[in-house]
Formats: structure tokens, C-alpha cells, sequence
């Protein structure tokens, strides 16, 4: 098991839960709120409300206000960072776990990534059908950049992005210029960064179009609209959904080293 950054929340969070199935960041967070409030309360009681006022009592009365007021601004600032999901926890919610092919997806060199590094997406099939690959990145600002595919022309992207039952593909392909995915490289801003690849047994190109719409839409409106795709029938010709498998994988970009 990697070890848990203390400056990854998602992390954290996700750790925190798992222990004894409590969300300890809230439960910790309310606790010292609450101490915070009677330590507050207790410097107005042993002074008194006439004394606080007094200059030579002040700084007590100050102490207490201040531990109150920092306590109740960060209980705040948890609550509304526990109650609305960012675009990493979304991807890892309608995503993650979801490997029923199990697929293997490795980053190349192994991560951290320096910004500008020059990356490649290792795939295993190990399930008994073919599938087409999707692959996009959602960096620490929650931007959603598709991977693969990059560009709409279908026919061109079905050829390379095809990967049959039990075999392994390195994209992009090393060495191969005329490869469209040529040039994967690691960019600003650092930090972490997650990479959510899919393996769907069809690929159409409504699909690549919700992938490559990301510039023009925000990166929640993105992942719901390709989650609808792949679990909603697609028509009501055709009442089946999609058949796909789904790898979500946290990794961090850092400066360039020197």
C-alpha cells in the first residue's frame, strides 16, 4: 500500500472512512468545535460579562472569542468541503470499482511525473472480449483533458484503439510518429492527478464526443454524461446498454528536477 500523502484530502478522506466506517474529519472537526465553544463559554463565566470589558481581562475574553470564531469558520469550511463532491471524488464515485473485465492500466515511467515528461498508458486485457479503450485525465485544478481518443475521426481511432481479449497495447505506441496519440507529456499544474480509463465493447462516436467536449463543459457535466452513456439504453431500437469496465488511478505531476 502507497503511503498516504498529508496534503492529498481525497486520500485522507478516503482512509478516514474506512476506519471504523466513520468520516473521522467531520467527527474530529465537531469535537474541537465544541470544545473550542465551552472554552469560550468558560472565559465568560469565570470572568464575567461586566469584567470582560475591562482592559486587564481583555486578552482572555479576546482568547476565548478568537478560539470560537477560528473553530466555527473551519467547522464551516469542512462542512461544505464533506457536503459537496469535487470532481475527483465524482470520477472515483461513478468509476471506480466498476472492473468487471479486469483490465490492468500502468502508467509509464512510474509516477510522480515531472511537468513536460513524456508518458505512456499500458494496457492488459485480461477479460475473454475485445474492447475499445477510453482514457482521460482530471489534473489538480479538476480539469478534464481527454487522453484517447483526440481526435473525431473515428475509423482512424478505431485502428489504433482496439484491444483484443488476453492481449496487452502500449499507447501511445513508442516510436511510431504517425501514431495520433503521439506526444502524451505530463503538464502544469502539478500536483494530483487522476487517470480514469474505460474499456467499452463499442465505441461510437457519441461517445468521443462527450470526451472532447470537455473544454466547452464543466468537468462534472462531462462525467455524468458519459456515465448516463455507458449505464442508460442507448435507444429505444436498441433497449441494451454498453458493456464496459472501468480503471480509476491516482497519480501526482511535480515541478521539473534539477
Amino acid at each position: 500500500m502507497c503511503p498516504i500523502s498529508i496534503f492529498n484530502t481525497l486520500e485522507l478522506k478516503r482512509f478516514l472512512m474506512d476506519f471504523l466506517g466513520i468520516d473521522w474529519t467531520q467527527f474530529i472537526d465537531w469535537i474541537l468545535g465544541i470544545i473550542g465553544i465551552l472554552v469560550g463559554l468558560g472565559a465568560f463565566w469565570k470572568i464575567g460579562w461586566g469584567k470582560c470589558c475591562k482592559i486587564t481581562k481583555c486578552w482572555l475574553c479576546a482568547t476565548g472569542a478568537v478560539i470560537i470564531v477560528v473553530l466555527f469558520v473551519t467547522s464551516i469550511v469542512f462542512l461544505i468541503d464533506y457536503m459537496i463532491e469535487n470532481e475527483s471524488e465524482l470520477a472515483h464515485r461513478l468509476f471506480d470499482g466498476k472492473n468487471s473485465a479486469n483490465l490492468r492500466v500502468d502508467i509509464q515511467p512510474t509516477p510522480p511525473l515531472s511537468v513536460g515528461q513524456e508518458m505512456y498508458l499500458h494496457f492488459t486485457n485480461n477479460s475473454d472480449r475485445n474492447g475499445y479503450l477510453l482514457a482521460f485525465n482530471i489534473n489538480s485544478k479538476g480539469d478534464l483533458e481527454s487522453f484517447i481518443p483526440k481526435t473525431l475521426n473515428l475509423p482512424e481511432m478505431l485502428r489504433y484503439l482496439q484491444i483484443r481479449a488476453g492481449q496487452e497495447l502500449v499507447i501511445p505506441q513508442p516510436g511510431v510518429y504517425e501514431d495520433p496519440l503521439y506526444g502524451l507529456h505530463t503538464k502544469e499544474p502539478t500536483g494530483q492527478e487522476l487517470l480514469v480509463v474505460i474499456l467499452v465493447d463499442e465505441l461510437t462516436s457519441e461517445l468521443v464526443k462527450v470526451l472532447l467536449s470537455a473544454p466547452k463543459m464543466k468537468t462534472s457535466e462531462v462525467l455524468q454524461t458519459l456515465y448516463d452513456k455507458f449505464t442508460k439504453p442507448q435507444s429505444e431500437s436498441e433497449p441494451h446498454s454498453l458493456q464496459w469496465s472501468s480503471v480509476v488511478i491516482d497519480y501526482q505531476t511535480i515541478s521539473v528536477r534539477k
